[in-house]
This record gives structure tokens, sequence and C-alpha cells, in this order.
């Protein structure tokens, strides 16, 4: 019973690890959208611009640090 547990374990592990560096794989390289401007984070996942607007409540000031950072055309994923 232990073994099988330990099994079902690894293969979870393994292909959401998997599926998590795929992901981050096609959005970083593949995607058309991966020449935007914009923070590594921003590019991989909605939890980048959740953790800002989390942060201080004030999201349209980073999101206007952005720009000033990237320019006109900036990647949020919001």
């Amino acid at each position: 019973m232990p073994e099988t547990l330990a099994r079902v374990l690894v293969v979870g592990l393994s292909f959401s690890i998997g599926l998590i560096l795929s992901t981050a794989a096609y959005r970083l390289c593949l995607h058309r959208l991966r020449n935007f401007p914009g923070p590594i984070g921003a590019k991989l996942s909605r939890f980048y611009a959740t953790a800002l607007a989390a942060k201080n409540i004030q999201y349209h000031l980073d999101v206007k640090e952005m720009h000033e950072k990237y320019g006109d055309f900036v990647k949020t994923r919001k």
C-alpha cells in the first residue's frame, strides 16, 4: 500500500512539474505575444498582476511605472 501511494505521488508530481515547465516554455518562447515588453512574472502568470494589486491596492500606479519603464505596450495578464 505505501509503495502504491509513493508511485502515485511521484507520477502526479512529475506530471505537474512537466505541465508547469512546458507552459512556461511556451509562454516565453513560442506564444505570439512573447515579444511584448514586460516583467517575466507577468509573461508567465496572472498571479504577478494579482500580487501587485494585492500589495498596495493601487495597481494603476504599478501599471503606470511599467509603462514608464517598458514603453507604450506592456504585457500584464490581468
